[in-house]
């Protein structure tokens, strides 16, 4: 399609060498000549949409050429040839552009008929667009990779960009700072640079402990150089310690290295830290990877108040102006019982409220609790309706006889400080039942693995996050808040301006030390949008 379109410009740059009365006679030729073929059905029925992008951005140029002044690439076709061979430092791979970089080697070495020129100044366009989505996060439909995916990538119009820029700077120069502007998105490309670094420098070894060998305080043994070596290499220890003894040193570095990794920092070298002392700096570099491109999938502005929560990382975090002012633990859904990935609102914080459990929980969860101790849910606030909406006394029920089939009650559990949301509920608008809320259970939030929930994101200080919900400190302080969930009345308050949330799911993210996280693919979605652009033959 391309060689197509270089023939609408094959005159004009041909003729363009001066300008003279008689090239611009042969200009509206051209027009002549374009117009013509712009009405030829069949090369219509040929271009494809980007095809289309391209003829629509030389129109408006009225035909003039963009990367090109005569044979040889103007400032604005270097940067954008410098901008797709930079494509890696964005965390995308320069293979995806590798047809324009390989004929541009071309261009380097022979002047360009004018044929050429044509067609080399129409493939950059192309693959500059191509570039412009694929920052934009459209590489691929999340929602075609998992029922867990509920992303909906937010799509630019990458020729009103192009254009757009050309117009405000003719230079190209823009186009080497087109970029995801989150600061988090920024500190990934840096932490990208530092493991390439090491992977250029070779692959560490990976370390093999003996079967039955113990590693404590004082052991000296190769496998403990090995060990330094290896945390030496991300930072975590420093360099100089010249002896191979388990001392104090390495033992606080390992403890480092576990908190980083999502593991319990105990300095004790287990099955599971060895595992991830194990994996890769290739397979890391593809979690980074992975994780730029999520941030790719959020849009541009997220809004002045937004949520974001870190599912694989069990993190909420509160923004206000791109700036992160609160931060907390939460506890997401089992493996079983996945906590999907999304964005929508919150509309409303209700205090005290009461919980209707979901039919799906009341048959796995209540009903075999129901037949081994029904006292249970006189003890705990519950009370239980059959299908004509009669109060139902758990303990004078045969639950034997009744299964998932038959189930045809409705469960309700008082507001109070044994209610399963806990005294602060925050409603988000989705189609699937998942909200903030919560939890009796704080305990849970001592663990560093925290998929204990049927789905819903359980906060560790729901306090907080209504404050910052309510944007009201004059009439909604934090004392206010703290003293209205002491009582059991319910109160709902709709936000007078719902806040974006997003939901995502980033195995690696960067602390406010600039120092990475990496930890494990606990639903295994890293492992599928993998496998996905493997497919796509992209290697990262």
């Amino acid at each position: 399609m391309i060689r197509t379109l270089s023939v609408f410009f094959l005159f004009f740059f041909y003729y363009s060498s001066n300008i003279n009365a008689q090239e611009l006679s042969e200009n509206f030729l051209v027009h002549d000549i374009l117009q013509k073929n712009d009405q030829d059905a069949d090369l219509h029925f040929r271009m494809d949409a980007t095809d289309r992008k391209v003829l629509q951005f030389y129109r408006d140029r009225d035909f003039q050429p963009v990367w090109f002044q005569g044979s040889r690439l103007n400032s604005a076709g270097q940067y954008a040839l410098q901008t797709l061979k930079n494509a890696g430092q964005e965390g995308l791979n320069p293979q995806d552009y590798h047809l324009v970089l390989r004929n541009f080697l071309f261009l380097e070495l022979h002047l360009l008929s004018p044929e050429k020129v044509a067609e080399y100044e129409t493939l950059l366009t192309k693959y500059i667009i191509f570039y412009i989505k694929d920052l934009d996060g459209e590489r691929l439909n999340p929602q075609k990779i998992s029922k867990q995916l509920y992303i909906k990538v937010d799509m630019v119009d990458p020729y009103e960009i192009l254009s757009n820029g050309m117009k405000e700077d003719p230079s190209g120069k823009w186009l080497t700072e087109l970029t995801v502007h989150h600061p988090e998105y920024q500190q990934l490309k840096e932490v990208l640079a530092r493991y390439r670094n090491i992977e250029q420098k070779g692959e560490w070894t990976p370390l093999k402990l003996p079967e039955n060998q113990k590693i404590t305080l004082g052991t000296n043994d190769a496998f403990v150089e090995a060990l330094k070596t290896r945390l030496i290499l991300e930072g975590y220890l420093k360099e100089g310690t010249n002896n191979s003894v388990f001392d104090s040193s390495i033992e606080q570095a390992l403890k480092e290295f576990q908190h980083y990794h999502g593991l319990e920092a105990d300095g004790r070298l287990g099955k599971e830290t060895l595992v991830a002392l194990n994996v890769s700096v290739k397979d890391r570099i593809d979690q980074i990877l992975l994780s730029m491109e999520r941030w790719r999938w959020l849009p541009e502005n997220k809004g002045e108040h937004y949520i974001l929560v870190n599912i694989a990382g069990y993190y909420l975090q509160a923004f206000e102006n791109e700036k992160k002012i609160l931060q907390m633990p939460v506890i997401i859904g089992r493996n079983y019982r996945q906590t999907p990935v999304f964005s929508s609102k919150i509309d409303f914080v209700r205090f005290n409220p009461s919980w209707y459990v979901p039919h799906s929980i009341a048959v796995k969860d209540k009903l075999p609790l129901l037949r081994s101790d029904p006292s249970y849910f006189n003890t705990k606030g519950y009370h239980i309706y059959d299908e004509s909406g009669e109060a139902v006394n758990p303990e004078e029920v045969d639950w034997s006889d009744v299964d998932s089939s038959s189930f045809d009650y409705r469960i309700v559990q008082d507001p109070g400080s044994a209610n399963a949301l806990g005294k602060l509920f925050f409603h988000i608008n989705t189609p699937f039942d998942v909200f903030l809320h919560g939890t009796p259970d704080v305990d849970l939030f001592k663990k560093e693995k925290r998929s204990f929930s049927s789905g819903c994101i359980r906060v560790f200080d729901p306090v907080s996050l209504a404050f910052f919900l309510l944007n009201n400190p004059e009439k909604w302080s934090q004392e206010t808040i703290i003293q209205v969930t002491q009582g059991n009345q319910t109160q709902t308050l709709p936000l007078e301006h719902p806040v974006n949330i997003y939901v995502t799911y980033q195995t690696v993210w960067i602390d406010d030390q600039n120092q990475p996280y990496f930890v494990e693919d606990i639903y295994q979605q890293d492992k599928a949008i993998k496998k996905v652009f493997e497919r796509r033959k992209t290697v990262f």
